[in-house]
């Protein structure tokens, strides 16, 4: 399998992936991949990124996983995209609107596997998790770039004052008002004391 992305940050490539675009890359890439995994979070950059303009440039046939947020998705689109084999099939595990009514098409199309938003959740080894943690805190206390850092500002700017469009955050946006150590929580927690 090759392993191609885009990512909004820089081209830089774990040994895994075999190349990486750039934003503006994303419909070339899309035509050129069998699956497309979309993992975006929702800010107003990716809001409806994936719509009909982008269903056309994909290669025909290919399978699209949502397991990012429902929003990304013009869902119109998607769903004319898998009725004329535009797309071959997909893996929702968010949609938009979240929940699905219950007469909603995405529910009747053959070609369609909906979980119920549960993509993060890991049985078994929780250990890539913890070592992504402990390697943040090491990388926090000597002052270190984060990695998978969230830009909360970002995030938020969708829709703010509406918890109902930001259901993955679980803390008022208020904390987030914070800068510096206590960014994020509603407390400033002490510089942690890492042992050798």
């Amino acid at each position: 399998m090759k392993v191609i992305a885009i990512r909004n940050s820089g081209t830089d490539r774990p040994p895994y992936v075999a190349e990486v675009g750039l934003t503006k890359d994303l419909r070339a890439f899309a035509s050129r991949a069998d699956v497309i995994v979309d993992t975006l979070p929702l800010t107003p950059d990716t809001k409806g990124l994936f719509d009909k303009g982008f269903f056309d440039a994909a290669k025909r046939g290919a399978l699209f996983i949502n397991v990012g947020r429902g929003g990304t998705v013009v869902t119109a689109d998607l769903i004319a995209a898998l009725k004329d084999g535009r797309v071959g099939g997909a893996g929702l595990d968010v949609t938009d609107p979240e929940p699905l009514p219950a007469d909603h098409p995405l529910w009747q199309a053959p070609n369609v596997i909906i979980t119920p938003h549960v993509s993060a959740a890991l049985e078994g080894n929780e250990e890539p998790r913890w070592l992504l943690a402990r390697e943040n805190l090491r990388r926090y206390v000597a002052g270190d770039k984060l990695l998978s850092e969230v830009d909360v500002e970002r995030l938020l700017s969708v829709e703010p004052d509406d918890p109902a469009r930001r259901p993955h955050l679980r803390i008022p946006a208020r904390a987030f008002a914070a800068r510096g150590a206590g960014a994020g929580c509603d407390f400033a927690p002490r510089r942690p004391r890492i042992r050798r």
